[in-house]
């Protein structure tokens, strides 16, 4: 996935002294992208994704976002952080 250009493309079209950021991406998150590029809106979370891949999903769509909007989100990293202190603890959550 170029973060830049927000597309999906193979290793061999890239541009020569191209510099985009680029994410590899398996099969089942291009797949995703692809049915949430042509979904109605209406249809956008009615699909099934494995754990790693939704994960995958979640970091490019992140990167994609801060890229574009030249910005974090603090809401975001604070969600992060409560989820990595469950990860970590899960005997006491607080």
């Amino acid at each position: 996935f170029n973060i830049s250009q927000g597309v999906l493309q193979c290793a061999a079209c890239r541009a020569e002294g191209e510099n985009d950021i680029r994410l590899p991406m398996s099969a089942g998150t291009r797949a995703a992208l692809r049915y949430l590029d042509s979904a109605p809106s209406s249809r956008v979370f009615s699909f099934r994704l494995a754990e790693p891949s939704l994960s995958e999903l979640g970091q490019i769509t992140e990167s994609y976002l801060c890229t574009r909007l030249e910005r974090g989100f603090s809401t975001l990293d604070f969600y992060k952080s409560l989820r990595l202190m469950a990860v970590h603890n899960p005997e006491n959550p607080q």
